[in-house]
């Protein structure tokens, strides 16, 4: 599979490992999600995953984040849900949203969904043609696993951010992290200048957030990277 950078890390693990649903972070994932920063270069799973979830941490508000790689692996056919697995979709189907970033072709996009409401949201920064679809029908088959078959939802309530900045290289992840940081502000009513967006060049907007990610907690130092 090519969908993501952060796909040679196999996070499916054992049905004994504690919060296996969840990215399972190590020195080594956290350096190459650490370089993932790097100018020119597209942001991996954990670096995505884990910056995502200190923005909704940050607001306080009852959006669970997705790991990207275990959305990939549910929204597979015939995947096995064990004891564990299942106790950890049952926790995600109590929460109001959930926030799904999803990597395809190289590619970062933003999906919400409202369960009261039924209502996926895609937010895309470049809009690109016929990705809309293909990356819908993956989230879709993870929340039949996560809500049954037989959910209702509506697809079609579809926002773009498109950033003009962005061009062609890959800076998509970063504007996955800006949108979400936008979504919070209007939730939060924030939007009306209480609280500063980032600015969205794409070589300070690098320079942001791995500042942020460098503050998580890392058991590596990014001196450690030279």
């Amino acid at each position: 599979m090519e969908d993501g950078p952060g796909n040679s890390r196999d996070t499916r693990g054992s049905e004994d490992c504690p919060g296996c649903l969840w990215a399972q972070d190590c020195p080594v994932a956290q350096l190459a999600s650490l370089a993932s920063f790097d100018p020119d270069t597209l942001l991996d799973d954990v670096a995505v995953f884990r910056s995502l979830q200190c923005i909704v941490a940050h607001k306080g508000l009852p959006i669970e984040v997705v790991d990207p790689s275990v959305l990939q692996l549910y929204s597979q056919p015939r995947t096995g849900v064990g004891p564990r697995r299942q106790e950890a979709l049952d926790d995600l189907r109590k929460r109001k949203f959930i926030m799904m970033p999803v990597c395809l072709k190289r590619h970062w996009v933003l999906f919400v969904y409202s369960r009261r409401k039924q209502r996926l949201y895609y937010f895309d920064s470049l809009k690109k043609p016929g990705f809309k679809r293909m990356a819908t029908n993956r989230v879709n088959r993870f929340l039949d696993c996560v809500y049954g078959h037989n959910a209702q939802r509506a697809a079609e309530s579809a926002k773009w951010m498109k950033s003009s900045l962005q061009g062609e290289k890959p800076d998509c992840g970063l504007h996955v992290l800006l949108n979400a940081e936008k979504l919070m502000l209007e939730a939060t009513g924030a939007a009306g200048g209480q609280e500063q967006i980032r600015p969205e060049e794409p070589a300070e907007l690098r320079r942001c957030y791995r500042r942020r990610f460098e503050n998580l907690g890392l058991d590596v130092s990014p001196e450690d990277l030279h």
